[in-house]
């Protein structure tokens, strides 16, 4: 379950999905929210900010855990969706931006309580083609190299960018999920990484 606030962790709880399999993402966490999250030993947080992250660490730090990280970064690729839906550029609100991935990731590396384990990605929602996705994700394995050439043991990738529904008879068809995934096994299969998809 991909969640973004106390109320979807709940109901997934509720609804027998294992903490192990819970991935907190959004950019509107509150402490008490974190707090939650890691009572119950979710997977992830998908973290969006230096704040976020700040508070994370205080969060895990006074309760003795650490908190499993990937941090969510912003490839500044147009996924050629709706202007609203789209959070991939670099005008966009969502995520690190690319040029700072780097020191970003250094300084998540040596906070208290977190376990930085890899960089998660969503270009936006309704995509109809491949190619921005593929884009995304390109930039996003590059960046991989880089950071484990700097020391970093980058484990997980989380890939996100939902693919289209056709609503209308006019609507342009979506890739099939097989080819999504044959792509994104070409693009970061040889990564190593353990990949979530959103």
């Amino acid at each position: 379950a991909d969640i973004v606030s106390e109320g979807e962790l709940r109901r997934a709880l509720a609804a027998g999905i294992s903490p192990e399999r819970i991935v907190f993402s959004g950019v509107g966490k509150t402490r008490d929210e974190m707090h939650f999250a890691l009572e119950n030993g979710i997977y992830q947080f998908n973290a969006e900010s230096l704040p976020e992250l700040e508070l994370l660490s205080e969060v895990a730090t006074s309760m003795g855990v650490v908190a499993p990280v990937t941090l969510r970064i912003n490839p500044d690729v147009d996924a050629q969706t709706h202007a609203k839906i789209s959070t991939g550029k670099d005008e966009n609100k969502f995520g690190f931006p690319w040029s700072e991935a780097r020191d970003i990731c250094g300084t998540a590396s040596d906070m208290r309580g977190l376990q930085f384990l890899g960089l998660s990605v969503h270009i936006g929602s309704q995509l109809t083609a491949l190619a921005p996705l593929e884009a995304a994700f390109t930039r996003i394995a590059e960046l991989v190299s880089i950071l484990r050439e700097d020391g970093h043991a980058i484990e997980r990738l989380d890939l996100g960018g939902g693919l289209g529904i056709p609503y209308d008879p006019g609507c342009p068809e979506p890739p099939q999920p097989d080819v999504y995934a044959a792509m994104v096994e070409r693009v970061v299969g040889g990564l190593g990484c353990q990949i979530i998809l959103e």
